[in-house]
C-alpha cells in the first residue's frame, strides 16, 4: 500500500490520531501516558506548534494541533513519537514496532467543526465507558481548559471555558 502524502504548505489545526501497533495497550499503565504526555510538553517548546487539546488513551493518541506551517507537526510528531518508542522498547527491552502506523491528520474548520473535534477528544474515554466524566481521566486536556493551569493544553481556551461548561 503506497504511503499517505505527509502534511506540507500552510498550517491551520489539525485533528491527529496515533494508534499502538496492532492496537496493543502499550499505553495501559499510568507511568507510560504520563511520560508520553512529558514529552509533549518538552517537544511543544522547540517547535511552532499548539496543542490546544489531548487525550492520551490505552492504545492510541488524540492531539488537537495548530500550527502556521504543516511541516512543523510532522517534526514535532517524528520528535516525540520516536523519542517515546525508544525509551519505551529500551525500559521495557523489547525491538518491537510501537506505533502501528505514521500518524493520521485531518485538517479542521473553524467554528462548530472545531468545537465537534475538541467534544470528541474529550470525551473518548467517556464513549469507550472507562470514565463518568471527562474530568475523572488524567490524561486529558480538560482539567487544564476548564480549570486553567500549566499544562500543554493551548491557554486560547481559557476565556471560553465558561461557555465550554454551558455546551456552548
Amino acid at each position: 500500500m503506497p504511503r499517505a502524502n505527509r502534511l506540507r504548505g500552510s498550517g491551520g489545526v489539525f485533528h491527529l490520531t496515533h494508534r499502538c501497533h496492532n492496537r496493543a495497550f502499550l499505553l495501559k499503565f499510568a507511568r507510560d501516558r504520563d511520560a508520553y504526555r512529558a514529552l509533549l510538553r518538552e517537544h511543544v517548546q522547540h517547535f511552532d506548534v499548539s496543542v490546544l487539546d489531548y487525550c492520551v488513551t490505552s492504545n492510541h493518541v488524540h492531539l488537537l494541533m495548530e500550527a502556521t506551517e504543516r511541516s512543523a507537526i510532522s517534526g514535532f510528531m517524528r520528535e516525540v513519537a520516536s523519542e517515546f518508542a525508544r525509551a519505551y522498547n529500551r525500559r521495557k527491552q523489547r525491538t518491537n514496532a510501537f506505533w502501528g502506523d505514521n500518524y493520521h491528520a485531518t485538517l479542521i474548520e473553524d467554528g462548530r467543526y472545531l468545537w465537534e473535534c475538541l467534544c470528541y477528544i474529550e470525551l473518548n474515554m467517556v464513549r469507550c465507558r472507562v470514565v463518568a466524566h471527562p474530568q475523572e481521566w488524567a490524561w486529558v486536556g480538560y482539567h487544564e481548559i476548564m480549570v486553567g493551569g500549566s499544562g500543554i493544553a493551548s491557554s486560547m481556551w481559557s476565556g471560553c471555558a465558561g461557555d465550554c461548561r454551558r455546551g456552548r
